[in-house]
């Protein structure tokens, strides 16, 4: 048993005084000098070596083993377990919301006023700033929600954001449906908390009705609530890096590497390159085509833009499907071809040319890539909101949870997607002329503004691979294509390898 505890029990027990049979200067029964019942050397009656009435060996009052006055083992002084001066137990800043819902369902959850709040949230859509309503609410299991406002008197939007302190947003709805009142559907962990945003479009504002429900249909906007996270030793790419015309290669809308040879369309034929000022003719007299991925066995997988063929490395030609018209090409982790033409998902069985739909959930698929474990896809797209998706994987490859929405681009036109060794995500858009990154659990932000670069040309990639680590192609290096500055290639140092 603990000292102290044993301490207390001594304290709980009836007291009695005890004849003082001791060799001291008082009167008790112990072996110090001081007139209490205790062997130490201080004027209470505990067993420890400090002047106040508890238990344990510090100078406050409180039965902790702290230097404050509150009954936590902290250093803080509130009565929490965390080492902060609030009174929750995490590690949250002073609330965000206005009000707590814990885990209430139904179609009516909450009703307000927003007219005379004020303005605590930027809109992510909607156009405007409004006065705002913000509440706390927790999944009290796994599975979709969906946050709607109907049955509100005027024109809504509805914004999802982290807790707990709401800096960062989810995913945000104007008009559902055609109408005036918002809807959002996320999927959510059990225990996992967000905060829930209704404001009005432009500066409206009036009563509003919150409802949150399970929501049994296709869920189209998630969040990432468990992003893969890896221990990594490369620091996050920064500038500069270093962009670079590698004059012998060329490049269409997609590149790609195995060896030494570095394979692009120059417009009418397929080019390789095996160093930055030699390359040969590989395929004459094919369509330059969207995306390429080289299998394993060294065979080159390439859409034509309506038929994938393959290709071997003496350049001879095999059609494995028509009329899948899938721009975005990339091998899996299980051997397989992945292709996305902006309605499904395939999957293609390189021995066999047989296409099965992978995936149907994720509007507007146009790129895909995977973590190196296989376990994680990500997915970008044509939505006219810019949305990259994450879909989480079995060790067969086969999706076992609906689709995660991990953020937005500043565009809405994805032409590559990649995953490098810490499972940071790279999106080439186009709108924007911009490569995005985005870091485990974080939003996307831009990393290279192509049209900053100033290179004379139009140096947006309109594809993006990472060298081989062979001959030339230097494995932390980015090769991308240019088909706007004469299908060249331009390679940019990321210091960082692939997956």
């Amino acid at each position: 048993m603990r000292p102290t505890a044993l301490a207390l029990v001594l304290l709980l027990s009836p007291a009695c005084k005890p004849a003082d049979s001791d060799a001291d200067a008082d009167a008790d029964a112990d072996t110090d000098a001081d007139a209490d019942s205790d062997t130490d050397s201080d004027a209470d009656t505990d067993a420890d070596a400090d002047t106040d009435a508890d238990t344990d060996a510090d100078a406050d009052a409180d039965a902790d083993s702290d230097t404050d006055a509150d009954a936590d083992a902290d250093t803080d002084a509130d009565a929490d377990t965390d080492a902060d001066a609030d009174t929750d137990t995490g590690s949250c800043p002073a609330p965000a919301w206005d009000q707590d819902l814990g885990s209430a369902l139904g179609a009516s959850v909450a009703t307000i006023d927003t007219c005379g709040e004020t303005d605590d949230f930027p809109q992510g859509c909607g156009g405007g700033a409004s006065d705002d309503y913000a509440f706390r609410w927790t999944a009290p299991a796994d599975g979709p929600y969906a946050f709607a406002t109907a049955g509100s008197s005027f024109d809504t939007v509805l914004t999802l954001r982290t807790a707990c302190d709401g800096a960062t947003e989810i995913d945000c709805n104007d008009d559902v449906n055609g109408g005036l009142q918002s809807q959002l559907e996320v999927w959510l962990g059990a225990g996992e908390s967000v905060v829930v945003v209704i404001e009005g479009y432009g500066n409206a504002c009036g009563p509003a009705v919150l409802g949150i429900t399970e929501w049994t249909g296709t869920v189209g906007n998630t969040h990432d609530p468990d992003p893969p996270i890896v221990p990594c030793s490369y620091a996050v790419p920064a500038p500069p890096f270093n962009p670079t015309l590698i004059d012998a290669a060329s490049g269409y809308h997609g590149l790609a590497v195995f060896g030494d040879k570095l394979v692009g369309s120059n417009g009418t034929s397929l080019v390789q390159a095996t160093s930055p000022t030699v390359s040969s003719l590989f395929v004459p007299n094919i369509n330059q085509g969207q995306q390429m991925a080289y299998l394993p066995s060294g065979d080159l997988v390439f859409s034509t833009g309506g038929s994938l063929v393959r290709i071997t490395p003496q350049g001879g030609q095999t059609t494995l499907v028509n009329g899948l018209n899938a721009y975005g090409v990339r091998i899996g982790i299980d051997g397989m071809i992945y292709t996305a033409n902006e309605q499904v998902i395939h999957r293609i069985d390189p021995a066999t040319g047989v296409a099965t739909v992978f995936l149907s959930a994720i509007p507007v698929p146009k790129v895909v890539d995977f973590t190196a474990d296989g376990l994680n896809m990500y997915v970008g797209t044509n939505s006219s909101d810019g949305d990259v998706y994450r879909v989480a994987l079995d060790a067969s490859g086969d999706p076992i949870l609906p689709p995660v929405h991990i953020g937005r681009t500043g565009g809405s036109w994805h032409d590559a997607i990649n995953v490098d060794v810490c499972n940071n995500v790279y999106v080439n858009e186009f709108w924007t002329s911009s490569l995005y990154i985005i870091e485990p659990g974080e939003p996307p932000r831009v990393l290279i503004d192509f049209d900053a670069q100033a290179l004379g040309f139009d140096a947006y990639g309109h594809g993006m691979i990472w060298g081989s680590g062979v001959g030339s192609w230097d494995d932390e290096k980015v090769y991308m294509p240019l088909p706007y500055a004469g299908h060249g290639v331009l390679q940019y140092d990321l210091g960082i390898p692939s997956r």
